[in-house]
């Protein structure tokens, strides 16, 4: 096999500058390479976890009793003894007239935000919050743009101890609801709206619709991002402009929490029932983003910084001293064991697998909301390979150790990088009278593109026109999300699923990419076999197209 050329390489002097050679030289391995200090990242686990918590100075109130008191997955205990904050160590190191935030919308108007100012706001709404009766372990929810007052509003729930979760307004209210509910918070801010392709959408009603679909809310803080009036109307709680919340003088005084206190709730984009909320604590995230913005990134005072995975950071990527080959991570990242598994549980590599971390990382969630037995959570990452997380995304590992991701191997949908379940599609379009059952599927092609198709079974004497297309589309605008209106609907004559009744998403999914049919599902699995023949069908034409 011939070895592609780096489409960049190290330069020396900047090598020797950086952070992550700083690291090394810490923990003396100062003439080690990256590969080296990798190894030693995932096999001396204690050691180098340890090493980034003293490089990185946390300041803890209550030290930690030792490093990792139980390293199986799920269940690793990080830390132990240790209370600290995350919000405190957000804060603590920024000038106070150095710039915090950059504000920037599509049109490239916007504003700073000085780390003086963000505090304030912080400890204002912070202040409010307590007085809203908001205290350590009660849920704070956001429906709101990618704003500044999501960041002020997220860092002022962790100080006070509270677990903050928030939800794009592309959502509709229903699907927002859907995620909100299950934390039962005690209160939401919304925005009135966000700019998107040129147009203000106004998000008014729909931010009052979810509040009135949150019966546990004691306050919603109303957020003026696009300058839209609220109306003068009975709300469902009592309501806080943005504007007092954020202005008060105030002190900033952080919480000291346990390691693995709850800081955020997430989502995963199910495929059944309620989406899954995942739950990260105030350590494993502060540690993660100490490690891979330092060491990885190489940021230090006054450099910018957007993004994040399940484990609230990244599994592969680049550093200082790797090359980067076009189309590839350089190599996983420090304290992540990442592999790619057959689909027997073996490691391989120049050949595509399932991406896998066989060993623990703090980060990693602590549990799902609502799954007192771990049930969902071991179901979600470790029911392929016990004792071992999967995550849903195939990968080559090469043989120069560098990593190509070639996109889900799960039935996610990732639209220009707005994740949803299916199951969101699904619930909203088997809700029309004209449709019987239907299947959405997320395929990622080799050119770059991605293409999502909705597969619809119909009721009896109904005719799939244009009118329908669109009443299905405007369903799926209103009732889950605009970004994820389908490319194409398609009538099939059924949907295959497995003997127990579950969708064959992820080898739908497999057939329309071109993969062989005896790879993908075997029949006597399946309750209409001869469906399999017919969706691979489909994705030859597709591809035919294409060509």
């Amino acid at each position: 096999m011939t070895v592609p050329e780096p489409f960049t390489t190290p330069d020396p002097q900047a090598v020797a500058d950086s952070h992550i050679m700083d690291f090394a030289r810490h923990v003396g391995m100062a003439g080690s390479d990256y590969a080296a200090l990798h190894r030693w990242s995932v096999t001396d686990l204690a050691g180098f976890w340890g090493a980034v918590w003293e490089y990185f100075d946390i300041d803890a109130d209550t030290p930690y009793e030792q490093v990792l008191a139980e390293e199986g997955m799920p269940g690793a205990r990080w830390f132990p003894g240790a209370t600290l904050n995350y919000a405190h160590h957000a804060l603590r190191n920024l000038a106070d007239d150095a710039v915090a935030i950059i504000a920037l919308d599509e049109t490239g108007s916007g504003y700073e935000v000085t780390a003086r100012r963000l505090r304030a706001q912080v400890a204002s709404v912070a202040a409010t919050l307590r007085d809203l009766g908001v205290g350590k372990g009660d849920r704070v929810v956001g429906y709101l743009p990618n704003t500044p007052h999501a960041i002020v509003a997220f860092l002022a729930a962790a100080s006070l101890g509270a677990v903050w979760s928030v939800c794009g307004q592309e959502y509709a209210p229903k699907a927002a609801a859907d995620r909100f509910a299950q934390l039962r918070p005690t209160v939401l801010i919304g925005a009135d709206g966000y700019l998107f392709n040129a147009t203000t959408h106004d998000r008014r009603e729909a931010t009052l619709e979810l509040a009135g679909a949150l019966p546990t809310l004691k306050a919603t803080v109303l957020v003026d991002h696009v300058g839209l009036p609220w109306p003068s109307k009975a709300y469902p709680s009592l309501v806080v402009p943005w504007e007092d919340a954020a202005t008060r003088a105030e002190e900033l005084t952080c919480t000291p929490l346990p390691f693995d206190h709850p800081l955020w709730v997430v989502y995963s984009s199910g495929t059944t029932g309620l989406p899954k909320g995942i739950v990260h604590g105030h350590g494993g995230v502060l540690l993660e983003h100490l490690k891979t913005l330092g060491l990885h990134s190489d940021l230090g005072p006054g450099d910018r910084l957007s993004g994040g995975t399940d484990v609230v950071s990244g599994f592969a990527g680049s550093a200082p001293n790797t090359p980067v080959w076009a189309g590839e991570l350089s190599a996983p990242q420090l304290g992540v064991a990442l592999a790619a598994y057959d689909a027997e549980g073996f490691p391989i590599v120049d050949q595509g697998g399932e991406l896998v971390v066989t060993r623990p990382m703090p980060s990693m969630p602590l549990y799902f909301w609502n799954d007192p037995d771990g049930t969902r959570y071991r179901d979600a990452y470790f029911s392929s390979y016990p004792g071992v997380w999967r995550h849903g995304d195939w990968i080559t590992v090469t043989g120069r150790g560098s990593v190509i991701v070639h996109g889900r191997s799960d039935s996610t949908l990732n639209r220009n990088g707005v994740r949803l379940g299916s199951a969101d599609i699904h619930d909203v379009v088997e809700r029309l009278p004209e449709i019987t059952e239907a299947l959405v599927i997320g395929a990622e092609e080799p050119d770059g593109g991605y293409w999502m198709p909705l597969f619809v079974v119909l009721a009896a004497g109904v005719t799939l026109d244009d009118p329908l297309r669109e009443k299905i589309k405007e369903a799926i605008r209103a009732g889950a999300s605009p970004r994820h209106v389908p490319d194409e609907i398609l009538e099939v004559p059924g949907i295959p699923h497995t003997r127990t009744g579950k969708k064959l998403e992820v080898p739908v999914k497999r057939l329309l990419q071109g993969a062989p049919a005896e790879q993908v599902v075997n029949p006597a699995t399946v309750d209409a076999p001869d469906l399999i023949d017919h969706y691979a069908r489909l994705g030859a034409e597709r591809r035919g197209r294409s060509a």
